[in-house]
């Protein structure tokens, strides 16, 4: 519940963040984009099986996007015009902790992290590009085969039952 709190603080604050000089009839794209960075922030954080270069790019760039507009979020509520440390630390948290926090409480956060998949591509970017579908066998692109499985039966059927 928390989580979801901070999510919409961050949501609001990236929206006030993204106040510029505009008639008020544009104002939903600040909503807009604050949405749609949280989605491609919630993206990246998935499963590292199911990341590629693009969730990759668009979810580093929505949580630059997003921790900058946090920042000018809380510079707007706080009346200040320099950017200094609490409004940075305030904003990596409430960029993160949302993410990790829902991910943590729907037991999915062993699966998949913003910075463990950030690590885990730094350290070995083939494996964005080698990623497989749905669960399926990674295809060895030599030959457009897949790869050999390593299964082997305890057993066989007698006979089938139907």
């Amino acid at each position: 519940m928390i989580a979801i709190g901070v999510l919409w603080a961050s949501i609001v604050f990236s929206k006030n963040g993204f106040n510029f000089d505009t008639n008020s009839q544009y104002i939903w794209i600040g909503w807009l984009l604050a949405f749609a960075a949280t989605s491609a922030e919630f993206m990246l954080a998935s499963d590292f099986r199911k990341i590629n270069w693009s969730i990759l790019a668009l979810g580093v760039a929505a949580y630059v996007y997003s921790i900058w507009t946090n920042i000018q979020g809380f510079q707007a509520l706080r009346g200040l015009h320099t950017t200094d440390l609490f409004s940075i630390s305030a904003s990596i948290f409430m960029d993160v902790y949302p993410e990790v926090a829902i991910s943590w409480a729907l037991g999915e956060s062993k699966l998949g992290d913003v910075l463990g998949n950030l690590v885990k591509t730094l350290q070995n970017p083939e494996l964005v590009t080698a990623q497989n579908v749905n669960g399926n066998q990674p295809h060895d692109t030599r030959n457009n085969k897949p790869e050999k499985s390593n299964y082997v039966p305890l057993h066989k059927p007698d006979h089938f039952n139907f």
